[in-house]
């Protein structure tokens, strides 16, 4: 990530691949993990996603991705609740409730984020997001629903880092995402009821999130029925 953000890596990893760049300038999200060395009692889920915007504007997507307050509508029911609860010239942090469900298991995580934004020049710009605090949610939608201690719990998420990186060029504009995930190690008798959320979620994750920002930067774009009789 920071090879990238100095000069000495291409800004966008979809850049190393003209195939992918090919697919993802006829409309095609594209999503795919890197592999890292094993830890000991965690697993590592490192994802980059990529999309195109044609004809956009780097102001049109930095309005619906800078928009924390709104990712409730926008990223639902992926997120329940956001908000900007902090800004300074140089940082933001953000509450967010995530909760996802794969194989019959629900996972939801209450997190605070700081993110902290970066132009390089006037076609460049990346975000670096940092968990500064995760709790897990037991039994969540339950009667018994409650905040778990920070570092207890089923593990599904115990720390995020991420980099959103924004090119204006080919004539629109290209949102790359990538995050890197810790989550607990998964013992062997549990593997049948963890593997499915922690293998099957970033993935879908990745993409769904790719693809609502699409819809949401669409629809800011779209000119109102005022406007447009005009």
């Amino acid at each position: 990530m920071e090879q990238r953000a100095n000069g000495t890596r291409p800004f966008l990893w979809v850049d190393e691949s003209p195939d992918l760049k090919k697919r993802v300038l006829a409309g095609e999200i594209v999503a795919a993990s890197h592999e890292h060395d094993k830890i000991s009692s965690g697993l590592i889920h490192h994802w980059v996603g990529v999309m195109f915007f044609p004809g956009g504007t780097l102001d049109q997507v930095l309005a619906v991705i800078t928009d924390y307050d709104r990712y409730k509508d926008v990223y639902a029911p992926m997120i329940v609740k956001s908000k900007l609860t902090e800004k300074t010239d140089r940082n933001e942090k953000v509450n967010l409730l995530l909760v996802g469900k794969a194989a019959g298991v629900t996972g939801a995580v209450d997190t605070d984020d700081e993110v902290q934004t970066v132009k390089l020049d006037s076609n460049r710009i990346y975000s670096l997001s940092n968990s500064v605090r995760t709790q897990e949610i037991a039994d969540y939608g339950q009667p018994g629903e409650r905040l778990l201690p920070q570092d207890h719990g089923p593990g599904y998420v115990w720390r995020t880092f991420g980099v959103t990186r924004l090119e204006q060029t080919d004539g629109g504009v290209y949102l790359e995402i990538e995050t890197v995930t810790l989550s607990r190690g998964i013992p062997w008798e549990f593997r049948w009821l963890v593997v499915p959320v922690t293998e099957r979620l970033p993935r879908s994750i990745m993409t769904q999130t790719l693809n609502d920002t699409r819809e949401a930067v669409k629809k800011a774009a779209k000119p109102k029925p005022s406007e447009s009789t005009q």
